[in-house]
């Protein structure tokens, strides 16, 4: 970042020497200088009138919006919520509607992508006001890590066995087609699933990581998760590796490094090694 603002300030003014540390007082100004403009422009001020209208200000005072709004939400990069008449949109620091105001609901951004619900359909909507997929789904996660999980299906009669899930990535694209009876979220990088009563995972590009063919599988903690199969207990790790066997009748969660568990009438705790510990 210093050899940058050298450079610049090498431009601006050429007969200064930047080439040692007396140059560190120019570049504190140029950053200070620099930030508070910016710090400026971006810090628009929510207006309420007193009617209960809402708009948005500039530092100078200057009205960005008229003054219609039901709600205007706070800034987040450089995108505020709206509302007027029980309808949402998005408008920039400009005070520009990128959007209509036309959603029912619209969620926070996350990873550069929100929720938008309208007619009890959700679709996905960018920062630049976009729509990045059809408002098509009955059920969506928020983004994590790239990737979302949907769902379509009959709601109305709430049978939610019928309904398919899938897998989206950050350009809209469905990379795992609707589906699955089940999809939640394991870790970061895998994906716990559900088919025909029996669970596995898979990774963010749909591909089986552990066959479903499990019975269940519980949440991580501490980095392992139980798992069943026939009335039996075990653990795996984040990828799906068998770190316990699966013996026991019952089990709890890795806390401080051990779990208990039940086997034969009998508890008892068991450490990562599968030893047993007090």
């Amino acid at each position: 970042m210093i050899l940058n603002l050298k450079e610049l300030l090498c431009k601006q003014i050429p007969n200064q020497d930047f080439t040692n540390n007396s140059c560190i007082k120019y570049i504190f100004f140029f950053v200070i200088i620099f930030y508070c403009s910016n710090y400026a422009v971006s810090q628009n001020v929510i207006y309420k009138d007193s009617l209960g209208k809402y708009s948005v200000r500039n530092t100078a005072g200057e009205y960005l919006t008229t003054i219609k709004y039901d709600t205007v939400y706070s800034y987040y990069e450089g995108v505020a919520k709206v509302r007027l008449n029980k309808k949402f949109g998005l408008i920039n620091k400009q005070g520009r509607e990128i959007t209509q105001l036309k959603y029912d609901k619209i969620g926070n951004f996350n990873e550069g992508v929100a929720l938008a619900i309208s007619n009890k359909k959700i679709g996905f909507i960018k920062k630049n006001g976009q729509e990045l997929t059809q408002l098509k789904y009955d059920m969506a996660s928020e983004f994590n890590d790239g990737i979302a999980l949907v769902s379509i299906g009959n709601l109305a009669k709430k049978n939610y066995a019928e309904c398919k899930w899938g897998i989206i990535n950050k350009r809209g694209k469905e990379i795992v087609s609707l589906k699955y009876d089940a999809l939640i979220f394991f870790s970061n990088r895998y994906i716990r699933v559900k088919s025909d009563n029996k669970w596995g995972i898979i990774n963010k590009k749909g591909q089986i990581i552990l066959p479903i063919e499990y019975d269940g599988i519980m949440e991580l903690n501490e980095g392992l998760a139980p798992i069943l199969l026939k009335n039996k207990f075990g653990f795996i790790n984040e990828k799906g590796k068998q770190i316990i066997p699966i013996k026991y009748d019952n089990v709890g969660e890795f806390i401080n490094g051990k779990a208990k568990v039940e086997k034969n009438n009998k508890t008892f705790y068991i450490d990562r090694k599968c030893n047993v510990v007090d």
